[in-house]
């Protein structure tokens, strides 16, 4: 079994070769250029807030972008990926605020993570304030 880890299966007209992966070692070339696509960003980053994350040969792309710049990127972006999955966060309607300091708990020492914190009292404040029913 343990031989079988070090080959890789192709499929080639009906029939099965086994073949080492030295042969065709096409995930270091794929890591190599998704290193590369990150090394390429650190050096020249974009003037906005931006992390790059690879992780099992994927590329995540967190940006905090203007909407007026976003039509631009996926352009360019769109015909040169084969997967590709956008979430969109519409930021001129978006706030950001800070940390909650009443979430700490001081005497344990850690964050609030009950529901009555996370859930009752949350929606109890957006009744009180008339922002739902």
């Amino acid at each position: 079994m343990a031989k079988i880890n070090l080959l890789a299966w192709i499929i080639i007209a009906g029939c099965i070769l086994l073949m080492p992966r030295s042969v065709f070692p096409l995930d270091n070339q794929i890591e190599k250029e998704l290193q590369n696509i990150k090394t390429r960003m650190e050096l020249n980053p974009i003037p906005f807030q931006s992390t790059l994350r690879i992780e099992n040969f994927k590329l995540f792309w967190y940006l905090h972008l203007p909407t007026t710049h976003m039509s631009d990127l996926l352009f360019y972006l769109r015909p040169k990926l084969v997967e590709f999955h956008l979430n969109y966060i519409d930021h001129p309607r978006t706030k950001t605020y800070l940390l909650n300091t009443e979430a700490w708990d001081e005497k344990k020492q850690t964050w609030k993570i009950d529901e009555d914190y996370c859930i009752n009292q949350v929606l109890g404040s957006l009744k009180s304030d008339k922002i739902i029913n």
